[in-house]
């Protein structure tokens, strides 16, 4: 049976300036998959991210937002279905925590009710009820992380059980966030994906990334050198390849996902 991809990347390269960063790249997105992307520095990550959500238009090939030409979108459309938290975000208004979450619900106009239901369980999701009246510029590093986060996930949060056709994009969101904090995200993250939603996630932690994703792309050199299932890619030869380190690969004690290890 024919799976229509939510978004889709047809021989896309991508330029900064006179470098190409993504070169001859292609990637289909599906309803309830989440894609974790994997790289060192500079491999392109943040660069397909940035493609992928309309910021950065490709020298070559064509990007694809449920079949429709992502740069012929609307933007006002676009923020409806397509969330992004990018690497680096800056705010200096003295909002309070629950103003800049609700900042998310802008593009909708699904009604109060439903709004504040939405705020007030992400709130709970990303651990901020007690800051919640707090304004943003007090807060610590680890704490502005979570509250931009919150605000993207009620961003795609829509008044159907279903969430196809919508789309997640986010670009190292557990920067700075205690480790008893990103459980709790995952989880909710999981249970988004479980309702349709496309989710791509760029993270340094491959032991974490390997835990969320259905399939890791690996880039390398602004190349795509893999593109499989966690058990697939992380494997000692693409370690050495692609990042320079000799590891083992073992499987997690409990959820028997890989998890490699440093030698």
């Amino acid at each position: 049976m024919f799976k229509p991809s939510v978004i889709s990347a047809r021989e896309i390269s991508v330029n900064i300036g006179e470098q190409t960063r993504i070169q001859t790249l292609s990637v289909n997105l599906y309803a309830g998959e989440i894609l974790g992307l994997m790289g060192p520095n500079g491999a392109g990550k943040t660069t397909l991210l940035r493609a992928l959500t309309g910021d950065l238009e490709p020298a070559t090939g064509l990007i694809k937002l449920q079949g429709k030409a992502l740069l012929d979108w609307p933007l006002e459309a676009r923020a409806k279905i397509v969330g992004v938290m990018p690497q680096h975000t800056r705010l200096d208004f003295d909002f309070s925590v629950r103003d800049v979450v609700a900042m998310g619900r802008a593009p909708h106009t699904t009604g109060r009710i439903f709004d504040r239901e939405c705020i007030k369980q992400v709130l709970d999701v990303c651990g901020l009820n007690e800051l919640a009246e707090q304004p943003y510029t007090q807060l610590s590093g680890g704490e502005q992380q979570r509250c931009h986060l919150a605000r993207c996930l009620v961003q795609i949060e829509q008044s159907t059980p279903s969430l196809d056709g919508c789309a997640l994009l986010l670009d190292e969101p557990f920067n700075s966030i205690d480790i008893g904090y990103i459980e709790k995200i995952k989880c909710y993250l999981r249970t988004l994906a479980q309702r349709g939603l496309t989710i791509v996630i760029s993270l340094h932690d491959v032991n974490l990334l390997a835990q969320l994703s259905d399939q890791i792309l690996v880039l390398h050199q602004g190349h795509c050198v893999a593109h499989a299932s966690p058990a697939e890619v992380m494997n000692p030869a693409l370690f050495t390849k692609v990042f320079g380190v000799s590891v083992e690969v073992i499987s997690h004690p409990t959820s028997n996902t890989p998890w490699a290890i440093p030698l």
